[in-house]
């Protein structure tokens, strides 16, 4: 089984910060897998990716999704692939300034480089090509909320 932890972080704008991998066509939140050898919690481990991805710190606010899935493109693929579960986290950039500008995020560290292509900040909407699709149903006002009440969803794909 693997963990792996995702950031859902908003500018004053209301904009969703995102990433794209070299090898697809979509966005996707920050973020990445527990490492086992460092014996990190989820919280740790987010604030890790989060900076070696982005160069940015950020402060971990509620747990929001919770996501249960296979990889691969066929049902075989996936039967024969480990379960991931994902933890989706409300996240704010810790930063003096109220506008952090795109240019003041970079890629940083290695994976970074090698394995993204861009960053941006995206209007959540039905239109946005994010992963996963479930995002497409909320908007910052209800992720907002959902933040607030503590409440927490969750998606099962197996």
């Amino acid at each position: 089984m693997r963990i792996a932890v995702r950031a859902l972080i908003f500018n004053e704008k209301g904009e969703l910060l995102v990433v794209q991998h070299r090898k697809s066509d979509f966005w996707a939140l920050p973020g990445g897998k527990i490492e086992e050898s460092l014996k990190e919690d989820l919280q740790s481990c987010i604030k890790r990716e989060i900076l070696e991805e982005l160069g940015v710190e950020i402060s971990v606010q509620n747990l929001l999704f919770i996501q249960e899935f296979q990889w691969g493109n066929t049902r075989q693929e996936a039967k024969e692939n480990d379960v991931t579960i994902e933890f989706f986290f409300a996240a704010k950039i810790i930063n003096t300034k109220k506008n952090i500008e795109l240019s003041e995020i970079k890629f940083a560290g290695e994976f970074a480089e090698k394995e993204l292509n861009k960053i941006a900040w995206k209007k959540l909407d039905a239109n946005l090509n994010i992963k996963p699709d479930f995002l497409k149903n909320y908007t910052i006002e209800s992720i907002e909320k959902m933040n607030t009440e503590n409440k927490i969803e969750y998606f099962s794909l197996v």
